[in-house]
């Protein structure tokens, strides 16, 4: 997730200028770079330990629905 920040001042007329925009696009990509490079290793180890509790949960719901389907059946 990327958390996006004004850069800019806007001046007292709210009017921006095109150098106003093209920093702003700049900072952005900056910043999208260093985050991006920063992160990798963390994603991968929280993906991974997500998908094992997704795993775990699954398996509860499976136990559950099979014990509610036998109990239906008597």
């Amino acid at each position: 997730n990327l958390d996006l920040y004004p850069l800019d001042d806007e001046s007292d007329s709210g009017e921006e200028s095109d150098n106003d925009n093209k920093n702003r696009s700049y900072s952005f990509q900056s910043h999208k770079k260093q985050t991006n490079f920063c992160a990798s290793e963390n994603v991968v180890a929280k993906n991974d330990q997500n998908s094992d509790e997704l795993s775990k949960q699954m398996r509860e719901i499976c136990r559950c629905l099979s014990t509610f389907i036998d109990e239906q059946k008597t």
